[in-house]
């Protein structure tokens, strides 16, 4: 295994090239017919929002769709922070959902290059009408987001947030979002693939923020299709979480998903016809290679105040950590 994993891949004016795999063997999604997915990495065009970047958490959210992990059909599907738009793409190749709507930062260059991977990725006309994109800035109104659902849908049962959360000065704003546009009905979630590269700091406090917005984390709708703790594992206590603050966290042994990573090669990286990619440098992936990003199939509990300096300290280890969780209503 490589001493380094790092939590993105590309950068402007190179595409990666993806195909979603099942989460665990034991899954019973299906697995035919699910085409590799080149996408072009944006400009840099705004770069403290790093979104010119394949982000590791994307992949992961990719895989998750495409494993029934976070249940696509018959959904109101949501991206923020879409980015390349990885994940939307996955959601709309492989389910049945009412729309999925991949939204990012309102910047031309930014939206067109995510508009521009919807349609290359997206052969069918049916496809390409239920997967629409549109600017938003967190915080802001949300009109342009709730103007994509469909006639008889008034907000959105899914919502997506692939590394999200590594501005803590983002998070308000990101919540104000939320709250307006999720659905308030049992069912409605929002699903978070968080990283620790930025510190374990930065997702518990958006989860005690989402906490005293009236959101709660939810229970893992499909514990099959992800890797399990050992009993070891399972045994430890963590012994902050009865502590006055982090009521947030009551139930995050279950529900929060701590999953190693690994894999540093997404792609085998070669030059194609400019006519097929649009002028970009094409990085294409292979299923079979050994490096591609991928879990490992280890998994650690969740611990609030993490598992210390020498552990978590540096930011190489970090780097093989990510955190799977959802959000739901706790009135709905």
């Amino acid at each position: 295994m490589a001493a380094y994993i790092p939590p993105s891949f590309g950068q402007p004016g190179v595409s990666i090239s993806y195909r979603p795999k099942q989460l665990a063997p034991t899954s019973s999604s299906p697995t035919a017919g699910v085409p590799i997915i080149t996408v072009a990495v944006p400009p840099a065009s705004i770069h403290h929002i790093f979104a010119h970047r394949q982000w590791r958490a994307g992949m992961l959210m990719s895989d998750a769709l495409f494993s029934s992990a976070f249940p696509v059909a018959d959904r109101a599907i949501l991206e923020l922070g879409a980015g390349t738009g990885l994940p939307c793409i996955t959601a709309a190749l492989v389910g049945t959902a009412k729309v999925v709507v991949a939204s990012d930062y309102d910047e031309p260059l930014l939206i067109k290059e995510l508009r521009d991977n919807v349609r290359r990725n997206l052969p069918e006309e049916e496809q390409r009408r239920r997967c629409k994109v549109t600017g938003h800035i967190w915080g802001k109104d949300t009109e342009e987001l709730l103007d994509c659902l469909p006639r008889g849908t008034d907000r959105f049962d899914s919502i997506l947030l692939a590394d999200c959360l590594w501005d803590p000065l983002s998070h308000a704003d990101l919540l104000k979002t939320v709250v307006k546009v999720l659905a308030r009905e049992k069912g409605a979630r929002v699903n978070v693939i968080a990283g620790l590269h930025t510190g374990r700091e930065k997702v518990t406090s958006f989860i005690r923020r989402a906490y005293r917005a009236g959101l709660r984390l939810a229970p893992v709708e499909r514990p099959d299709v992800w890797p399990s703790l050992s009993e070891e594992a399972a045994a430890m206590e963590d012994p902050d979480v009865g502590r006055a603050g982090n009521e947030a966290f009551a139930h995050a042994s279950d529900r929060i998903l701590e999953l190693e990573v690994c894999g540093n090669t997404p792609v085998q990286q070669s030059t194609t016809d400019a006519a097929d990619t649009g002028g970009h440098d094409t990085v294409e992936g292979t299923s079979s290679d050994e490096d591609e990003p991928r879990l490992t199939g280890n998994r650690r509990k969740f611990l609030v105040e993490g598992y210390g300096e020498e552990t978590e300290g540096d930011v190489k280890l970090r780097n093989r950590w990510l955190t799977v969780w959802s959000l739901e209503w706790a009135a709905a």
